[in-house]
């Protein structure tokens, strides 16, 4: 039975220990749904000449060599996996030595390089990524790309009912280039699916005012977005390929949630509820917990003595005939970065 053309093809991600060196990835990535992997911006500009109408092939030069990416994950319980690109989409990551380990992510500046692994203790700090990834069709033609000194400026999380959860990457990196393709693995682990949101304790997806509440809201789909909003410019002194220094951003890093429900009153955090904060201007804390099993959890939180999420922009939808909809946004602003806005990444290994 035939195949679809790139049914086969994969990534492979790897933390780097430096920024501008490049590491060989060893983990493979088979559960994408959508993405662009290689975008490259390297281009060809002319020279102005009198000489000619149109410039020639003579007259072109190099302009840079950074290289955008893009990727949307089907979400499962495979911890060395998703390890580096959460580092690389956060910054921070805290480790506990028991079983199961629990992996506290959190944003930092500067976005890269800003620690030492293992200062303090149990702590690993976003060092930009090596990307390889494989164009397959059925098992021949195989071509294998590789980017490396990327960094995460878009980082999804969210679901769908009746589908798996995702998770979302997007950003650029530099030095594209031919690489050896990495030994493909089936990467292990469960898909986070929908049902899992009401399968664990304290699992589910929470909105609500003062502190992170116990009673679920039932939405039919949410999406959690934290952008960087990283400064990718190339600059002149550095080494050949290496337009890139070390990234900035160019503002404050955003954070926000979107949901989708029915427009109800019959739970503790409903779109009665919501507009009803909204008017008040009522904030909130906010909970996303979804588990595989007992050992294998991720979790969201936005919370603190003072709720950072702000009610935005809701949104009743009606039709002449059918269900009344209803969308709301929360912008997440943190009062405490390190700790009032985290991912928690639970797992047995």
């Amino acid at each position: 039975m035939p195949v679809a053309l790139g049914s086969e093809s994969y990534m492979c991600p790897v933390m780097q220990t430096a920024f501008g060196a490049a590491e060989v990835p060893t983990v493979t990535h088979s559960h994408l749904r959508t993405g662009e992997p290689l975008t490259p911006r390297q281009a060809q500009n002319p020279r102005v000449s009198t000489a000619r109408i149109m410039p020639g092939a003579d007259q072109l030069w190099t302009t840079m060599n950074l290289t955008d990416f893009q990727y949307d994950f089907e979400l499962t319980g495979n911890a060395t996996a998703w390890l580096p690109i959460l580092r690389c989409a956060w910054g921070k990551e805290l480790a506990t030595a028991a079983t199961p380990n629990v992996r506290t992510y959190t944003i930092v500046n500067p976005p890269v390089e800003s620690g030492v692994d293992g200062t303090p203790v149990n702590t690993t700090w976003n060092h930009a990524m090596t990307i390889r990834h494989t164009f397959a069709s059925g098992g021949v033609d195989i071509k294998t790309y590789e980017i490396n000194d990327c960094s995460i400026n878009e980082f999804t999380l969210g679901c769908t009912a009746n589908e798996t959860m995702r998770m979302g990457i997007s950003g650029t990196g530099q030095g594209l280039a031919g690489a050896t393709m990495v030994a493909f693995a089936e990467p292990a682990g469960t898909p986070y699916g929908w049902s899992h949101h009401i399968a664990g304790a304290n699992s589910g997806i929470y909105s609500t005012a003062g502190a992170a509440g116990t009673t679920a809201m039932p939405v039919k789909s949410y999406k959690f977005t934290l952008n960087n909003n990283l400064r990718y410019e190339p600059f002149l002194g550095n080494a050949v390929n290496k337009e890139l220094k070390l990234p900035t951003r160019n503002g404050y890093p955003t954070a926000m949630c979107e949901y989708e429900m029915d427009f109800d009153d019959i739970s503790a955090t409903d779109a009665v509820s919501i507009m009803t904060d909204y008017l008040a201007g009522t904030t909130h804390s906010v909970r996303i917990k979804a588990y595989i099993d007992a050992s294998n959890a991720i979790e969201l939180v936005a919370a603190s003595a003072t709720p950072p999420a702000i009610l935005d922009s809701p949104r009743p939808s009606v039709g002449s005939e059918g269900v009344v909809s209803f969308r709301f946004q929360q912008l997440l602003y943190p009062a405490v970065v390190g700790t009032d806005l985290k991912l928690v990444f639970t797992t047995a290994t």
